[in-house]
């Protein structure tokens, strides 16, 4: 899953919540298409922000009230609507607002910790980026912040996606980031290959019912093939010997699938396939059987059929060619079955 890391810059370009593009990259890590990161400086630097905004708006509306906003006193409908808020409750209302969406988006918080500011420190007296300006000071957040990331990116063997409208922060090479120039083609490219992977998961719910008999019969085969193998039904039998196996039926009475896996040819997906079967074993009849005191042992005149059935929930993993509606392939490609054990057969002798 890829892991994006939100600047401040977004969230003042997209109106903090509002915007179209934020909404739909807190909706995409919400359903797991991504992953947000962001820093807990980047959130109280999102709502000072927020705060020095809207003292800003606030200002302004005074200022209009008591200068061309003045003819609106003439309906005094609108005049009145020129209402001063109390900051300190929108503000507090913002900040709970903003830490719900983040929580709901399932974001990562990385958490102010001790760090090793030495890194910053020599960048700021040798010039490096972020302190390539005249106003070095004013960069030590974002030089905060790219350290901490640096550091969560190294201890969870992370590669980061760099969302920032900061053209320095933009073209700033480290080994655990990748920079786009653009978020918002990132965003347009990203909403494209996922209405193509939805296409493909719809798609392949239909596919996986007209190919049904192609899949449901390699299941069956397996567990026939069980069956089959008197190896597997001495315990059924509770250890007589076994002479033949006969009539073996084999049914799908229900199935489930989940994905598991998605590249750009082929979905993976594992099948629960709930399976009936039935086998007449050939053993000694115990009806039949008497002991030989000069050898000491059991004897049986004859034999019979043990009638053995049961079911069984099979998981099996299948690969499926399909890239999109026209090009597929009903053959799934079968890659494990019954986690690579032989079918569990316990006995129910009476």
């Amino acid at each position: 899953m890829e892991h994006v890391f939100l600047d401040t810059s977004v969230f003042i370009k997209e109106n903090y919540l509002e915007g179209t593009r934020i909404k739909e990259l807190l909706r995409l890590s919400k359903e797991l298409f991504l992953k947000i990161v962001v820093p807990e400086i980047v959130i109280a630097e999102v709502k000072n922000n927020f705060k020095k905004s809207l003292q800003e708006v606030n200002d302004k509306i005074g200022i209009l009230k008591k200068g061309e906003g003045k003819y609106l006193k003439n309906l005094p409908l609108y005049f009145d609507s020129l209402k001063d808020y109390n900051l300190f409750q929108v503000c507090t209302e913002f900040d709970e607002k903003f830490d719900i969406a983040l929580v709901e988006a399932k974001a990562i918080i990385i958490p102010y910790k001790l760090m090793n500011v030495q890194p910053v420190f020599e960048k700021y007296f040798n010039g490096d980026y972020p302190f390539k300006g005249k106003n070095k000071k004013v960069e030590f957040p974002d030089a905060i912040i790219l350290q901490m990331l640096e550091e969560w990116c190294i201890e969870t063997k992370t590669e980061c996606t760099i969302f920032s409208m900061d053209h320095d922060l933009q073209n700033y090479k480290h080994g655990t980031f990748k920079t786009v120039n653009s978020y918002e083609d990132y965003l347009s490219s990203k909403l494209k290959d996922i209405h193509q992977y939805r296409n493909r998961i719809d798609f392949l719910a239909k596919l996986y019912l007209t190919a049904k008999e192609n899949w449901s019969v390699r299941i069956l085969d397996w567990v026939e093939a069980q069956l089959e193998d008197t190896s597997n039904l001495y315990g059924v039998v509770n250890g007589f010997d076994i002479y033949d196996v006969d009539g073996i039926t084999t049914a799908l009475l229900d199935s489930t699938y989940e994905v598991i896996a998605v590249d750009d040819e082929s979905i993976t997906i594992e099948v629960n396939a709930l399976v009936e079967y039935k086998v007449d074993i050939l053993i000694d009849d115990e009806n039949s059987m008497f002991y030989d005191s000069d050898d000491k042992s059991y004897h049986y005149f004859e034999q019979s059929y043990y009638e053995y059935s049961d079911q069984d929930l099979i998981e099996t993993i299948f690969k499926v060619h399909l890239i999109n509606e026209e090009d597929y392939d009903e053959n799934f490609e079968l890659i494990q079955i019954n986690n690579d054990k032989n079918l569990a057969l316990y006995s129910k002798w009476e």
